[in-house]
């Protein structure tokens, strides 16, 4: 981050980091630059969306001040943003390893470990996870303090509370409650001492209350606005679809497919660690990785699903210390047991029942595999998500990864101030095993790896693993080079431990972040940020709101990098095009094309069922009644086409026939309108829209405006924007403010009662929604 960055001006090219973020950081500026530090509603995304209900805009974030730089181009902030958050992350395990009363040379080991390893450093890609690792140190250091000196209340339990409200802050609510998770396993820890009296439990257990109370307090403007949004998702809930009577005037043919789909609660464990990462600890890119050409090999075992981290790495060193510190180091032993529960808790679907049902389908024994009740049954994220109320919300059990990392990296600290003469490695007769194991198994990762150079594993590896929608064809040379780095790494790194005692601790650390350094290489890859305020132009014609703006659709199910794609062109930049190209399967409100990033993570289910309608009739041809009769009722402008069928395919935008307006007047919801009426609007800022109502009186004598004007008693205002239940009206007739009905039900759009003298309404959004 820091060349690239700080001095190219470069972003980062992986997934979220590219297509969500940087651009979510545009927007965010936007508004800065238009004088709004707190956005409060994003018009750009889908339908609108809650600004603050969206976790990842990070709107109250403190450290959200460094987009405010205005001397920095946007992608140096964005490079700063990170680096400061690694150093942060950093420091955190040194204020942790602080209170363990070890050798300063360890704790720096554990600040290097933990803040380079690939589960902190990978999420570059997704900031807010970024963020809350970073705080993670200090709150583990506020709990060290607490549980050896419960006379230190104030001190630990403000640095404690201060930390996890920076978790929720940032976005991050699942580290927050997997913080108060391991608070939890501290206090029952405790108790279990044979010198622990009564008194200190009460005092434990009301530390912990009195910081959890403290921290839903300070965050409420974070976690209430989500929790709302959550709720009108399928995260908590699949809600019910409310007839799209507003949605779908005159298509009752769509309106009936639309009540058929069905969208379920959400997938909790497709992002769950796998136990093929494990020998990742060791060889770093062991799995291979993602850019600039594809390696990722693990996804031919079936190990891989939907990826959260390429690798479990936190050093070599670490590593070997960690494996020496568990057969001989008693003190602060509850480290590795930490260290194990969350990297249990981290494989989520992987349990012993998954691994029953993989032998038993091995086997032939379908029937019996059947049996078997659901994989996570027997798992510790299954059971966290049985007892604790919201936590089946969350979908990330890999994110307990990062717990894991810092256990490690303390416990390796630990064992490194423990160790007298010679690494773990190299002394005894299980260190000579582990360090002849290691070693033969790193060459024959390179025997493999040079083996893969020749044709017929290439040809193997290809028939068996095809090519990858984004991420294109499977590239065995690079598989190669990511094999025979890992042998080369812990080949080196092995040697050196042998060659230097533990007493070299300070040789040791320095060692162990230039392996960190080079390794972290292979994660971090970097592109020319998009210019989203010049983009390509769209012939938009009318539009919703003026002659440079598009409402847009592009179904990302039909991307395909694989295809899509020259042999001429960079992977890497390839798939930036693309991403630029379908949004990423979003609806969004583009001027210029600037605005599709503004990519949320929590979303409304009727959002998804529109999308999930559209991703399944929508196969990009010119001719599409269907699916442009319901863009059209949505107010889309233009959808994304596919020019041939040949293989690479071009696109370009077709504009959609007759997109309805954002504001419209109807007599009865469901009808159309009976007469023409004039309809401006304008957003006074982010949460405020003024529109005004006037009846198209050209062919009126004068002595019947005033019958036109009593007819809007009849009248109904559609606006085009998410009914989530946080807007109000008024109508600003006469000098007065009169409150207006708004449809309470989840609507896809807000429809306004008008009263018979409504002809200036503004809407706005509630406090906290």
């Amino acid at each position: 981050m820091f060349w690239p960055g700080l001095i190219e001006s470069k972003i980062p090219a992986f997934r979220d980091g590219y297509h969500f973020y940087y651009p979510q950081a545009v927007w965010l500026e936007d508004c800065w630059r238009a004088g709004e530090l707190f956005p409060q509603w994003n018009r750009y995304e889908g339908l609108g969306s809650s600004a603050p209900g969206q976790t990842s805009t990070s709107l109250y974030y403190p450290l959200r001040a460094v987009f405010w730089l205005g001397f920095l181009s946007l992608p140096q902030r964005y490079a700063l943003f990170v680096v400061a958050h690694l150093l942060l992350a950093a420091a955190g395990m040194g204020y942790a390893a602080k209170h363990l009363k070890i050798h300063t040379a360890s704790s720096q080991l554990a600040m290097v470990s933990f803040a380079l390893s690939c589960p902190v450093l990978f999420q570059q890609y997704n900031l807010i996870y970024l963020c809350s690792a970073a705080w993670i140190g200090f709150c583990l250091g506020a709990l060290i303090d607490f549980v050896r000196h419960p006379q230190k209340f104030l001190p630990s339990l403000v640095v404690f509370i201060l930390s996890t409200s920076m978790m929720i802050l940032s976005g991050d609510p699942q580290t927050a409650v997997h913080t108060g998770i391991v608070a939890l396993l501290f206090i029952i820890g405790a108790a279990f001492y044979p010198a622990e009296r009564v008194r200190l439990v009460s005092l434990r257990i009301g530390w912990l209350t009195l910081a959890t109370v403290c921290v839903a307090v300070l965050t409420v403007m974070q976690w209430l606005p989500a929790w709302r949004q959550s709720r009108l998702s399928n995260r908590l809930a699949a809600p019910e679809m409310v007839a799209a009577e507003d949605l779908l005037p005159e298509h009752h043919r769509l309106q009936e497919q639309l009540s058929k789909l069905s969208l379920g609660r959400m997938r909790r464990y497709e992002f769950s660690l796998s136990p093929w990462h494990l020998p990742t600890a060791i060889w770093p890119t062991l799995g291979g990785h993602f850019q600039k050409e594809n390696s990722r090999w693990f996804q031919a075992i079936g190990s891989e699903g939907r990826m959260w981290i390429p690798s479990i790495y936190f050093g070599f060193l670490p590593c070997m210390f960690c494996l020496w510190g568990w057969f001989n180091i008693r003190r602060h032993r509850w480290l590795a047991w930490l260290a194990l529960f969350a990297l249990v808790a981290s494989f989520g679907n992987y349990s012993p029942i998954w691994l029953c049902r993989e032998l038993l389908l091995s086997m032939g024994a379908t029937a019996w595999a059947n049996a078997l009740p659901a994989d996570q049954s027997l798992s510790i994220y299954g059971f966290l998500s049985a007892v604790l109320p919201g936590y089946d919300s969350f979908r990330f059990p890999a994110k307990w990864t990062v717990w894991f990392t810092a256990a490690t990296s303390l416990f390796a600290a630990v064992s490194m101030d423990g160790a007298q003469r010679r690494l773990a490695a190299a002394r005894g007769p299980i260190g000579r095993v582990w360090s002849w194991s290691i070693a033969m198994l790193s060459v024959l990762l390179a025997a493999l790896g040079l083996a893969l150079l020749t044709p017929w594993p290439q040809t193997w590896l290809t028939s068996e693993l095809g090519s990858d929608p984004w991420l294109g064809p499977l590239a065995p040379h690079a598989i190669a080079q990511s094999l025979c780095f890992s042998a080369f790494i812990v080949m080196t790194m092995l040697l050196l431990s042998i060659r230097y005692g533990a007493t070299q601790r300070r040789l040791l650390v320095g060692l162990t972040m230039l392996e960190m350094f080079l390794v972290a290489s292979c994660w971090s890859n970097f592109i020319a940020p998009p210019d989203l305020k010049s983009h390509a132009q769209l012939t938009t014609g009318k539009t919703t709101e003026d002659s440079t703006t598009a409402f847009v659709w592009s179904n990302a199910m039909r991307a395909n990098l694989a295809s899509d794609t020259t042999p001429s062109l960079p992977m890497m930049l390839r798939q930036a095009q693309l991403q630029d190209t379908f949004l990423i399967g979003k609806l969004a409100v583009m001027a210029d094309l600037r605005n599709f990033a503004s990519s949320q993570s929590i979303e409304s289910a009727i959002l998804e069922k529109l999308k999930l309608w559209l991703a399944s009739q929508d196969g990009m041809q010119p001719e599409q009644p269907n699916v442009d009769e319901l863009l059209a009722q949505l107010g889309v402008t233009h959808r994304l086409v596919a020019s041939t069928t040949a293989e690479p395919r071009e696109f370009f935008w077709k504009p959609v026939t007759g997109p309805r307006p954002l504001c419209e007047l109807f007599y009865e919801l469901g009808r159309e309108p009976e007469e023409p009426s004039q309809t401006t609007w304008n957003w006074l800022s982010s949460s405020e829209l003024l529109i005004e109502i006037s009846p198209a009186v050209s062919h009126l004598e004068s002595t019947d405006i005033a019958n036109a004007v009593r007819s809007t008693a009849e009248k109904r205002l559609l606006i085009r924007q998410w009914n989530d239940g946080g807007w109000q009206a008024v109508a600003l007739d006469d000098g007065r403010r009169q409150p207006l009905s708004i449809n309470r039900a989840p609507t896809a759009f807000v429809e306004i009662e008008l009263t018979p003298t409504s002809r200036r309404v503004l809407l706005t959004r509630k406090l906290l929604w």
